[in-house]
């Protein structure tokens, strides 16, 4: 059987966990308004940029991928940290 103590010092112990986890998860995350560092501009890549915000890295890199609309599959405009963003709502 477990003593009190014992048992405080887990729940210390996975709350101090759970906290690391978080600090560190939001210290890795990148700028919204830059290319994540792993970007390799020499590389061909086509992508999108639903507000034309992103410019291409490279001049291997084209925006020729397109985020379709109607039918079934719909989609409606939001903003995501000031900035305009799809949001898919089909179901």
């Amino acid at each position: 059987m477990h003593s009190p103590i014992s048992k405080s010092l887990l729940t210390c112990g996975c709350a101090v966990l759970t906290l690391f986890s978080w600090t560190n998860s939001a210290a890795a995350a990148h700028d919204p308004d830059q290319w994540p560092s792993v970007v390799d501009p020499s590389k061909t890549a086509h992508f999108v940029s639903v507000d034309q915000f992103l410019a291409p890295p490279g001049e291997t890199w084209t925006e020729t991928l397109k985020v379709l609309d109607g039918g079934d599959q719909t989609t409606a405009r939001i903003a995501l940290r000031n900035r305009v963003g799809l949001k898919a709502t089909s179901s």
